[in-house]
């Protein structure tokens, strides 16, 4: 394999040698199936519910919030996420 040339490429990398500040990472972490049931036997019915759709989906909170009997396919338990809510404010 020959190398390109000409005046349109670069010698040598201009990144090398460069430091990145990398950021606190934004995850708490991993929630363990037994941890989630001991939160869920304090919530009422329709609380632990939701939060068994946020924690069986991945779904964010907004899109859990829009989620309507509509998008809940009742034969195989499917749900349909395809609205948001967005915050305007």
């Amino acid at each position: 394999v020959v190398a390109p040339t000409g005046p349109d490429v670069l010698a040598s990398n201009p990144c090398h040698g460069v430091k990145v500040a990398v950021p606190p990472s934004s995850v708490f972490g991993v929630i363990e199936p037994g941890d989630f049931q001991r939160i869920v036997k304090y919530l009422s019915q329709g609380f632990a519910m939701f939060a068994s759709v946020l924690i069986s989906t991945g779904a964010r909170f907004g899109e859990a919030a829009e989620i309507r009997a509509s998008d809940i396919n009742r034969r195989n338990g499917d749900i349909t996420i395809a609205r948001r809510v967005i915050s305007v404010g």
